[in-house]
């Protein structure tokens, strides 16, 4: 029979050493439970990108970032350099008990020579993995269907840039 050990056994060296060890085997469980896991996960991404090859003939279509999130657009900036536009999207995202975080992003594209400005925030807003809204009466209220509307061909090119950039 297990004899039941006191409050104080922890505190003693016996306990600590007894608990660090059941940690440490915790820690040992876990770790090789997340590796079969990332394992599992691997396998399953790489039948699905066979199945997809299989079926179409070609590889994964490159897919725009899942949005993360509501913000609400207060201000933006746009500045146009020799070969690139910089558009910073100013706003901010209502948490709970009506608290606000502050948010600046900015989306670097490729200058094209037909481009404008509603073109470029409309890129802007396309490549972004935030969902922005916009509020109805706000100066920006022109671009409120730039956030959800399809991005036209001709301006695929800006996104499809390998310098394209984020930072937050």
């Amino acid at each position: 029979m297990k004899q039941k050990k006191g409050f104080l056994h922890s505190f003693t060296l016996q306990g600590f050493q007894e608990n660090l060890e059941t940690a440490r085997a915790a820690k040992e469980h876990y770790q090789e439970s997340v590796a079969e896991m990332q394992a599992r996960g691997a396998a399953v991404k790489e039948v699905y990108n066979e199945k997809y090859k299989a079926i179409t003939g070609k590889g994964l279509p490159l897919l725009m970032p899942r949005k993360h999130g509501v913000y609400r657009l207060s201000r933006i900036i746009v500045n146009w350099n020799k070969n690139t536009v910089n558009i910073h999207l100013h706003g901010h995202k209502i948490g709970l008990l009506n608290t606000k975080r502050a948010y600046i992003e900015k989306v670097i594209l490729k200058r094209l020579p037909d481009m404008n400005d509603h073109d470029a925030i409309h890129a802007a807003f396309y490549v972004s993995p935030r969902k922005w809204k916009i509020p109805m009466f706000s100066p920006h209220a022109r671009y409120r269907n730039a956030t959800s509307a399809p991005l036209a061909a001709r301006l695929s090119a800006a996104i499809k840039d390998p310098n394209i950039s984020f930072s937050q």
